[in-house]
């Protein structure tokens, strides 16, 4: 994520409701500790990111001399970024992620960047709280947004289109990408083959279109008629269960088959399909797709 994480999740307080939930992001590395331990095997990290950084700008047209600046200052931002970052622990403690809040006191943890704006063009105009999983978090971006220049902050956005796109431009971008992230930092020694990579892209992006073909193949209609009066009957049979009860209560009881009801049945495949006929898929471009 660019500087911060925007995503849509329950509240925490209110689980009835659905609001948005901003969090910390902005690196590229795995974890916070690679850019904040000082152990051998920590420096040697970020070394060879600083190297492929450089190899990167380069592949992508940036100019020789600049280019070991310019990865200077993407780790330096992303330091920043990172030290303010809660550990994977801290991160486990959903008390430490819920800090509800109105966009005026948003801002005012960030006064550089324009939030109300932000969510205009997010097209999320209407958002009166967020949870602000990390308050510190966006303390920092305001630091980097408010210390480093717009040449700075323009050579961070571009690194981080680029490293999103690598494994899809091909060539020395995707080895390039590869080479680091998967075999240096994780001891990938391969790449997968290209036909596996289509499948797993295929199933992640178009999942209800290759779904549809599973189905047909291996769960028709009919299978899922029957496993449906199947469950409807263990349904039943719950429900004269609790109404048969000695122990439990007229109210407790009338609860329980209110919460019985509420059961959703996911059977197979869903009754109506995600629509991908707006869809246009090319020869021309793997990473327009």
């Amino acid at each position: 994520a660019l500087l911060f994480a925007l995503s849509a999740a329950p509240d925490f307080g209110d689980s009835t409701r659905v609001i948005a939930h901003l969090g910390s992001g902005g690196i590229s590395l795995p974890d916070r500790d690679y850019y904040l331990q000082q152990d051998a095997k920590m420096q040697d990290a970020r070394r060879g990111y600083m190297s492929h950084l450089s190899r990167m700008s380069r592949l992508a047209g940036g100019p020789a001399a600049t280019a070991r600046q310019d990865a200077l200052t993407v780790l330096l931002m992303e330091t920043v970024l990172a030290r303010a970052t809660l550990s994977r622990v801290d991160q486990r403690d959903p008390q430490k992620l819920f800090h509800k809040m109105d966009l005026r006191r948003l801002q005012a943890l960030s006064p550089h960047f324009d939030w109300a704006r932000y969510f205009q063009a997010m097209g999320l105009p209407a958002q009166r709280v967020v949870n602000v999983t990390e308050p510190a978090f966006v303390k920092a971006v305001e630091v980097v947004v408010a210390s480093r220049t717009l040449d700075e902050l323009k050579v961070y956005l571009r690194w981080h289109l680029l490293h999103a796109a690598a494994p899809a431009l091909g060539g020395d971008f995707e080895r390039e990408n590869f080479g680091f992230f998967e075999k240096t930092l994780r001891g990938i020694p391969e790449p997968p083959p290209a036909w596996r990579r289509c499948v797993t892209l295929t199933d992640t992006l178009l999942g209800d279109a290759l779904g549809q073909e599973f189905v047909r193949r291996t769960f028709g209609p009919e299978q899922k008629q029957r496993t449906e009066h199947i469950t409807r009957q263990i349904e039943q049979a719950m429900g004269d269960e609790i109404r048969a009860l000695d122990w439990m209560s007229p109210a407790t009881k009338k609860k329980a088959l209110e919460k019985l009801a509420t059961v959703v049945n996911k059977v197979g495949y869903p009754d109506r399909w995600r629509d991908y006929s707006a869809l246009k898929v090319s020869r021309q471009s793997f990473l327009a797709n």
